[in-house]
């Protein structure tokens, strides 16, 4: 195989590559634009005061799931990570 049909085979492969990444990301926006339009319908029936009917595909929104617990924690540093502590600490090593 000579240089010129080494080049032409990279040029063919280069094509399908840009094809594929092309098709991959027309059908990225398509998804993009379903899920925009979609959350307009959603977001015009809410305004309107009437909830949108889930379909069963669809997930519940972020908002109905259910939250991790969390621990409830003082606001501020306490005392046994306090900012001194971790300033001291790094300042040893």
């Amino acid at each position: 195989m000579g240089y010129a049909d080494r080049l032409y085979a990279l040029q063919l492969e280069f094509g399908r590559g840009s094809k594929a990444r092309k098709l991959k990301t027309d059908l990225r926006f398509q998804e993009i634009h379903a899920a925009q339009a979609r959350q307009a319908r959603e977001r015009a029936a809410w305004q309107a005061g009437n909830p949108p009917t889930p379909t069963p595909t669809q997930e519940p929104p972020v908002a109905t799931q259910e939250a991790p617990v969390t621990q409830p924690t003082t606001p501020g540093w306490s005392d046994e990570d306090s900012f001194w502590e971790f300033r001291g600490n790094r300042l040893k090593f």
